[in-house]
């Protein structure tokens, strides 16, 4: 199979795209043919070696040389213990390492069916960020209906999804992003939204019950200001800053807090759901094909990307 390869931590020329042998599943696992994934910034900041990341993905060189957390695609192989799915079915995904190939071997667990309404690109683009906004914001901020909420970041891979999971929760939001993406982030139910060159001019203190920061640039001591008194800043990204805000917010009544997102498949199934039922839609920046994926890390890492970034892998 072809799979984008990463030999040692560097720049992306780095990666090369190889002929490498196709996995084969274990009784629990799934063997799928993926026709797209994504990139996430996970990706290139592993890829460029970052030092806590070394701690997991192997210090001196990578453990898993294939990068890659969302897939779509199509299963092709089950594994003896499968259950749930079957030969065919068309599935999306997220697993960590191993995306940015023609085919890999997943436990179910982390397989949500294929919203149909969607193509295989757009699906792509879903796991890792859907799952990381839907579990910053049920889990960690306990978002409810007509609560204000401020989402940092709004118009990036997770912004997007957290715009417009909280619309569908009933909440007021506000997004913040650059001048290009205020039309965006106002499609997809923002009902104000914020240009973030003016951030402190426009924003109000006290005002928000949730301030999600989505593009992982902000912190705590930026934003605690603008919360309510019972307020929660949440990070979507741990960072050595958040640490003592954590620490120091345990017994306040203001928290702060940051997450991990979980590789669910029964959350993924539940933002597929409402794919279907045409409340949350992916917004594509860019798509490139597996051979040029050296430039998609490229584009990706400057930030600016308006939704997500796709790889296509597979004709569709």
């Amino acid at each position: 199979m072809r799979a984008a390869i990463l030999p040692k931590y560097g720049p992306a020329a780095e990666l090369q795209v190889q002929s490498v042998e196709t996995p084969t599943p274990s009784p629990n696992q799934v063997l799928v043919k993926i026709h797209a994934s994504s990139i996430n910034p996970i990706d290139w900041k592993i890829r460029n070696g970052f030092f806590v990341l070394r701690l997991i993905f192997g210090f001196m060189r990578p453990r898993n040389h294939i990068l890659g957390i969302d897939f779509s695609g199509e299963i092709i192989e089950l594994g003896s213990a499968i259950t749930k799915f079957k030969l065919q079915d068309q599935v999306i995904g997220a697993t960590i390492g191993g995306a940015h190939a023609e085919y890999i071997c997943v436990e179910e667990s982390k397989l949500a069916y294929k919203p149909q309404s969607m193509s295989f690109q757009e699906s792509a683009g879903v796991p890792l960020a859907g799952l990381t906004a839907l579990q910053a914001l049920r889990d960690k901020g306990n978002i409810g209906p007509d609560q204000n909420i401020l989402i940092y970041g709004a118009s990036g891979g997770v912004g997007t999804f957290a715009v417009q999971l909280g619309n569908y929760w009933g909440s007021n939001i506000t997004g913040v992003c650059s001048t290009p993406s205020i039309p965006l982030v106002k499609s997809l139910g923002a009902k104000t939204v914020i240009d973030r060159t003016n951030l402190d001019q426009q924003l109000s203190k006290n005002q928000y019950d949730i301030i999600f920061d989505a593009a992982g640039h902000g912190s705590y001591g930026t934003f605690k200001k603008f919360l309510t008194p019972n307020g929660i800043f949440i990070a979507s990204t741990p960072h050595m800053r958040d640490f003592l805000p954590l620490l120091l917010t345990i017994v306040g009544r203001k928290k702060a807090k940051t997450l991990i997102a979980r590789l669910d498949g029964q959350d993924l199934a539940i933002i597929s759901k409402q794919i279907e039922e045409g409340h949350v839609r992916t917004i594509i920046d860019s798509i490139y094909q597996l051979e040029d994926i050296a430039s998609a890390h490229l584009h990706a890492e400057q930030g600016h990307s308006k939704g997500k970034v796709i790889v296509q892998i597979a004709n569709e």
